[in-house]
């Protein structure tokens, strides 16, 4: 009786440890696709459930995770101090953790850490390049705005010349016209 009772049990427990592989399975390849869909935002929450599923991140994970961070960073490189820490912490991880493999995904793992380096390496640098930039779009993004409305009133007054010009043309062939008249009669 005994024996069939801890067989239940192992059948079970084998039973639910298949599934949720095959759940953090199917978690990654959508966190994989919407990867490869550029869709990061939604690939970093995908692969951050597929994390939890696991007591130890497969290679292939911490691999697709590194890549997804280092991609929202690539977008938006002062956004999110700590989103770039995090990832400079994973790659230092993935590096210390899986040197012994030394494949393309390694090589790839070794210059996203190095492309890291450029930028800075504490928060209140950071923060001062951020607002540095911010403040350079801020102001390109005004000169855009003045030159599109500089533009807009060049053309407008095109418009009202050509329109001025028309109306003396009308006004000059009037007369022309009352002259011929005036000519016949």
């Amino acid at each position: 009786m005994k024996f069939k009772i801890y067989l239940i049990i192992l059948f079970s427990f084998l039973f639910q440890l298949s599934f949720s592989q095959n759940s953090g399975e199917s978690k990654y390849e959508v966190a994989k696709e919407a990867y490869y869909s550029e869709n990061y935002v939604d690939a970093n929450s995908l692969i951050k459930e597929v994390k939890k599923l696991y007591k130890s991140i497969p290679p292939k994970v911490a691999y697709l995770e590194i890549l997804i961070k280092n991609k929202i960073i690539e977008l938006d490189p002062y956004n999110d101090f700590s989103l770039l820490d995090e990832t400079r912490k994973l790659v230092k991880i993935y590096k210390n953790k899986y040197v012994k493999f030394q494949n393309d995904n390694y090589q790839i793992i070794i210059q996203i850490g190095e492309s890291l380096n450029q930028y800075p390496k504490d928060s209140i640098s950071f923060n001062i390049i951020k607002d540095e930039k911010r403040k350079q779009e801020t102001l390109e993004k005004e000169q855009k705005e003045k030159v599109i409305a500089l533009e807009k009133e060049r053309l407008e007054q095109k418009a009202i010349e050509a329109k001025q010009k028309a109306e003396e043309d009308r006004i000059k062939k009037i007369g022309v016209n009352i002259l011929v008249k005036e000519d016949l009669e």
